[in-house]
């Protein structure tokens, strides 16, 4: 096969191996340089390949509060004909997951009164189906409302309606649970509190705002219930400390020697509702150093023990 070559081709090879004989180095440059854009270029395509945010689609209200997040942080995205998936530079993504992690985005769905209303009519669907599910979208549109509000990180609420009471002629009246989550450091006041329980009450009829209670990511109570818990206790340790240093110098007079400075204290806090007034007799005495508050139908009892140091 070798013998078919023209008979100029030696000639050919010659001549260009001596024209390229002076000029290695800028060959080898311009080789070089080839080579360095293919590589920037490939790597410019993978830092740009687009992977998708997350594993499973979004709501459209879930990728809205993504969007809203990523465009304050200057990050370059992309969404799908659907809304429902984001998508982001592969190379980044890690990172806009941590940070959407920490700022708790995006909330749980919670379907809300125009979900509701999206549903196509059925006939056969029952009326107490068709009112769970009204009652749904009235919650979630709390919800929506609850989020807006400063400090406020997530919230839940759970209406309870009106029942017929089956042992009397009575309605047990429409109740509602909120539970807030708040952002750190966040805190509402006595008027915040009240004011979101008006808010809850007016959305649903027969809710009145006393029938609203709201408490934190604890369980603790918000609002003004709760600073009267807090008075309440620090009222009881001050009388269960007082308690308990009287029985301490009853016990060093006793013993015919000072009682010395206080060395360790320890404190448990209970709180419970009270026994039937039928029963009070039968209850187990608390200790001398427990001082009880009671409050409407909530009983707190705070028992402390204290180590004092005796003198001579």
């Amino acid at each position: 096969m070798l013998a078919n070559l023209p008979s100029a081709l030696p000639q050919v090879v010659r001549r260009c191996s001596a024209w390229l004989e002076p000029r290695k180095a800028l060959v080898a440059a311009v080789s070089a340089s080839v080579v360095l854009v293919v590589a920037l270029a490939f790597a410019s395509s993978k830092m740009n390949t687009q992977a998708p945010l997350f594993s499973t689609p979004l709501h459209p209200s879930q990728a809205a509060e993504v969007e809203r997040a990523l465009t304050i942080w200057n990050e370059s995205f992309s969404t799908d004909q659907q809304h429902a998936q984001i998508f982001v530079s592969a190379n980044h993504r890690r990172d806009v997951l941590l940070r959407l992690t920490l700022a708790g985005l995006p909330h749980r769905y919670v379907p809300t009164t125009a979900d509701v209303l999206d549903q196509p009519p059925n006939a056969f669907v029952p009326q107490t189906v068709i009112d769970d599910r009204r009652r749904a979208g009235i919650e979630g549109d709390l919800v929506a409302g609850l989020r807006r509000i400063n400090g406020v990180a997530d919230a839940s609420i759970v209406i309870a309606p009106a029942v017929d009471d089956p042992l009397s002629d009575a309605r047990a009246p429409a109740s509602a649970s909120v539970q807030l989550v708040m952002q750190s450091g966040g805190q509402l006041s006595g008027t915040a509190v009240s004011g979101i329980k008006r808010f809850v009450a007016a959305s649903y009829p027969g809710l009145a705002a006393e029938r609203v209670v709201v408490v934190d990511g604890t369980g603790a109570t918000v609002g003004v219930q709760a600073m009267a818990d807090r008075a309440s206790s620090r009222e009881a340790r001050l009388q269960a400390m007082a308690a308990a240093h009287g029985q301490a110098e009853d016990v060093a007079r006793g013993a015919g020697v000072a009682l010395g400075a206080v060395e360790r204290v320890t404190d448990e806090e209970q709180q419970s509702t009270p026994p039937p007034e039928t029963f009070a007799g039968l209850a187990a005495p608390t200790a001398k150093s427990s001082v009880p508050v009671q409050a409407g139908t909530e009983q707190l009892t705070v028992q402390v023990q204290v180590v004092y140091a005796l003198g001579s």
